[in-house]
C-alpha cells in the first residue's frame, strides 16, 4: 500500500562532479508536516510500502520506502525513489510536530547511487527554532 501526501514538498535536483555527488534538495511544506510525520511512522511500522511526497507543482514525486528494500536510490522521469531507514527522519519530524518548529533547519542523510556515486538526501523543515548559542553548544557537549 502506498501513502501520498499532494503538495508536500519542493524537490530540487543538482548533479555536481561529473555525476559522481548528486543533491536532492526536499523542502517540506508547514501544511504537510503532520501528515508526513504520520507517514513515517506508517512506514518504520511497515503499515504502509511506500511513502510518496508530492512535489507543490504536483509533477514530481519523491516515494520513500523501507531500507530493506535493494535499490537505495532510483531516478525515474518524474520520480526519485529511495530506501532509507524512516527512523532517520522520525524524531526530527516529531518535535517539529510537538513543538510548531524542528529543532534543526534540516536533517542530511548520505544514500549510495552506485557503487561510486552518492547522493546526499536533503531534508529541510518549513519552520525552525532559534539557533543554539556556541556556549550552549559546548556545555551540551562537555567541552
Amino acid at each position: 500500500m502506498n501513502w501520498r501526501i499532494e503538495k508536500a514538498c519542493a524537490i530540487a535536483v543538482d548533479v555536481y562532479d561529473r555525476g559522481k555527488m548528486t543533491s536532492v534538495m526536499v523542502s517540506l511544506t508547514a501544511h504537510a508536516l503532520d501528515r508526513f510525520a504520520i507517514g513515517l511512522c506508517l512506514l518504520e511500522q511497515r503499515l504502509i510500502d511506500s511513502l510518496d511526497l508530492v512535489d507543490v507543482k504536483g509533477k514530481d514525486v519523491l516515494r520513500m520506502q523501507n531500507s530493506q528494500d535493494e535499490v537505495p536510490v532510483q531516478f525515474l522521469p518524474g520520480k526519485i525513489i529511495v530506501a532509507l531507514d524512516p527512523v532517520r527522519l522520525l524524531y526530527f519530524t516529531l518535535c517539529a510536530v510537538r513543538d510548531g518548529m524542528a529543532p534543526v533547519d534540516h536533517r542530511d542523510l548520505e544514500l549510495t547511487h552506485h557503487p561510486h556515486d552518492r547522493v546526499d538526501l536533503c531534508v529541510k523543515y518549513p519552520v525552525v527554532g532559534p539557533p543554539v548559542p556556541p556556549e550552549e553548544v559546548r556545555r551540551r557537549l562537555g567541552l
